[in-house]
């Protein structure tokens, strides 16, 4: 890890650091593919390449509608793949195929390169929590069992609050539980989309950015610090 990327951290007033899970912390796409050909293995049904790719579409679509409020994580779970075994055209239960592949997925704890050096240098100064819109059986397992379960003091799940991303509501949950500290906070996401919620006081949303840095050696990362709160 590259350190000159925690001491700029470091100048700066944020007291916590919100996470994103979910492609800023968490290989999502790895765990998605994984989960889903094994779950297909499970029940015994040829995983075709097409399969991933109409899922993919399905999901992103369905998880939008749950981020504007349109459904429930509840049906969420199971509309994705009545959506994808009519795209098939395979008599499959989506309910059984869902609870299937959703324990595959909660034992995918791959994170993304630099995550795993970065997490815990930032714990030593800060004090961290993820938030995410995942689902709370997924999510919590997932979390436990990779190399960064310990790092974080809080987690906000979506499901678990009733309101998802990027709802201001679910960021004013999350300041209630982290005490309404009185310094400003900073949120760590690489899909910045997400976070284009109003700012809430004592939160400084979106200014905070990790990814890997492409052209250093692997595991090492840059964090690109946008627009700090004033001093």
């Amino acid at each position: 890890m590259d350190e000159h990327s925690v001491r700029d951290v470091a100048s700066m007033t944020y007291t916590w650091l919100l996470f994103d899970a979910d492609g800023t912390l968490f290989d999502y796409d790895r765990a998605e593919a994984t989960a889903l050909e094994q779950a297909f293995a499970e029940i015994g049904t040829a995983f075709e390449p097409a399969c991933l790719s109409t899922y993919r579409e399905i999901n992103a679509r369905i998880w939008r509608e749950f981020e504007d409020g349109q459904i429930t994580a509840e049906r969420l779970r199971l509309r994705r793949f009545e959506l994808l075994f009519e795209a098939l055209r395979q008599p499959l239960a989506p309910a059984a195929f869902s609870t299937i592949y959703l324990r595959h997925l909660a034992r995918a704890s791959h994170l993304i390169e630099g995550a795993r050096e970065i997490v815990p240098a930032l714990r030593a100064k800060y004090r961290l929590a993820l938030i995410t819109n995942g689902l709370r059986d997924v999510q919590r397992p997932r979390l436990a069992g990779s190399a960064i379960g310990d790092c974080f003091a809080e987690v906000i799940i979506s499901e678990e609050v009733g309101v998802a991303k990027p709802d201001p509501a679910i960021f004013d949950a999350a300041f209630q539980l982290l005490g309404r500290p009185p310094r400003a906070q900073g949120t760590l996401n690489r899909r910045q989309p997400q976070f284009r919620h109003r700012r809430r006081p004592g939160l400084w949303p979106g200014h905070l950015l990790v990814q890997p840095h492409r052209h250093r050696a692997p595991g090492r990362c840059d964090i690109d610090l946008r627009d700090p709160p004033p001093q």
